[in-house]
């Protein structure tokens, strides 16, 4: 592996969740959980910045050593979850063995209404799990919100609340269309994308700003701009459970190709990491 500013470490692609939306549904999971030893390896290039995804990473059970590892490296520390298996864990664990080693907790959510069902569980467990981290380290705390034809109306108000809640650090993830399933997930309203900027405008003390132009910058066709925006094979790398290193798991290839023939609608939810 080259070495980079930022990696993505796929730490497995088991996850607790049966989101009808999520592209392993297309592909399949590996059963296979990224070893201490192997996490170690990848930590050797000595990235600035580690991102830390799954499946669910926390059912992992190497993630508190790999996180402290990355504590003790002076690596800043991401990680992508959706909460569940946090807040049990910390039935079991200290919490400062989780908190103090993160510099950044980023919990999906897709909105309060209880008759959403795309995620198979009550957004209520979910906000458990925000309000845990909101209790003991607000900073730590970001929520990304998973836009789709079926909650998007309600974005206005999933982000009102959130605020109202405490949160103080906001993002978005446009979901997509998936193969495996009849439903189509894809946002195509122009009105009700326009209306989801306005909200992101309104409220843009709350928004990853460099995030947030990416995404407008592909809404608008900007495909230059795009362009130099992405660090795939530059500044960023991914390697996914079983250790193999790609330029982003959005191209899955393993050496630099022509980014004028990559950029698409499938990496527009990565250039959040830059």
């Amino acid at each position: 592996m080259v070495d980079q500013d930022s990696i993505l470490i796929e730490v497995n692609q088991i996850c607790n969740l049966n989101c009808e939306y999520c592209f392993y549904h297309d592909h399949g999971r590996y059963k296979e959980q990224m070893t201490l030893s192997m996490f170690n390896e990848v930590l050797k290039n000595e990235p600035k910045n580690i991102f830390i995804t799954g499946g669910e990473p926390f059912l992992n059970p190497n993630i508190i050593e790999m996180i402290k590892l990355a504590k003790s490296k002076n690596i800043k520390c991401s990680i992508f979850t959706n909460g569940i298996i946090l807040l049990k864990l910390l039935d079991s664990v200290a919490p400062q063995d989780i908190f103090e080693n993160l510099d950044k907790i980023i919990i999906s959510f897709d909105t309060f209404d209880n008759g959403y069902s795309l995620r198979t569980i009550n957004s209520s467990s979910i906000l458990k799990a925000i309000d845990k981290v909101l209790e003991y380290k607000s900073s730590l705390l970001e929520v990304k919100i998973c836009l789709n034809n079926y909650n998007i109306q309600l974005f206005r108000k999933t982000v009102e609340t959130l605020i109202e809640r405490g949160v103080n650090s906001l993002s978005i993830n446009l979901v997509h269309d998936i193969d495996s399933s009849s439903k189509k997930f894809d946002i195509k309203n122009t009105s009700e994308i326009t209306e989801v900027y306005k909200v992101i405008q309104y409220y843009s003390a709350y928004f990853n700003q460099n995030y947030v132009k990416a995404h407008q910058q592909y809404l608008n066709k900007e495909i230059s701009s795009l362009i130099k925006t992405c660090k795939a094979w530059d500044g960023f790398n991914f390697v996914n459970c079983l250790g193999k290193t790609y330029g982003c798991p959005a191209s899955m290839q393993e050496t630099r190709i022509d980014k004028t023939k990559c950029v698409s609608e499938k990496c527009i939810n990565l250039w959040e990491m830059y």
